[in-house]
């Protein structure tokens, strides 16, 4: 079975997932938040958004905005209690669905942050289709992920991380290139990429 499906079927282990993921995404979310100006958006809906960790430091950032975060049902169920110790519940909300098959509408921008690596590129452009159906047509696309340089060697920095998500998820590292070509696939227009100081970048992109 997928790693998500285990995880789903194995409360322990998806918890301790949830965990680590949290851990790894508070090192990261200040990053995020300082390099990227929210002050046009209203409602952001976090899709992966696991534990609510990067909602809840956008939020605490931006007393203005409200945010939803979409997971696998299994995961929201503890969601809510983490956004409980971030006082950030009553900014928020929580879906749980799954987004190969529909993503919750109303949102000004939608974020994505180490998502679309975990998936080959016909499973990436069927959620990024299903974004750009959810999505206005003056919404924002935020896909925060590595950005692998056009050429690149086995000591570029994210070609270990590329061999590891093609090995447990067939995965891929992209480029600015194979970003671009994905987001058009999906009806949508790379607008900018937005280096952070965690080396994740911020890839921005609007509906055509």
């Amino acid at each position: 079975m997928e790693i998500f499906e285990y995880f789903a079927q194995n409360v322990e282990a998806g918890s301790r997932f949830d965990r680590l993921m949290g851990k790894v995404s508070a090192a990261i979310s200040a990053n995020i938040v300082s390099a990227y100006d929210f002050s046009t958006v209203k409602t952001f809906v976090d899709i992966g958004g696991g534990n609510g960790t990067l909602a809840a430091a956008i939020l605490q950032a931006n007393l203005h905005l409200r945010g939803i975060i979409f997971d696998l049902p299994n995961v929201i169920e503890r969601t809510t209690p983490h956004l409980k110790t971030t006082k950030m519940a009553d900014r928020s909300e929580v879906i749980g669905g799954d987004f190969f098959t529909s993503i919750p509408s109303g949102g000004d921008a939608y974020i994505m942050k180490w998502i679309i690596h975990n998936w080959p590129d016909d499973r990436c452009v069927k959620i990024l289709e299903n974004c750009y159906a959810a999505m206005a047509k003056d919404a924002k696309l935020l896909v925060v992920d590595g950005v692998m340089p056009e050429q690149s060697t086995p000591s570029t920095p994210d070609a270990m991380l590329d061999l590891h998500m093609m090995v447990m998820l067939n995965g891929i590292e992209r480029t600015e290139t194979e970003f671009r070509n994905l987001f058009s696939s999906a009806g949508f227009n790379l607008t900018q990429v937005i280096p952070t100081e965690s080396g994740m970048s911020i890839i921005e992109g609007v509906p055509v």
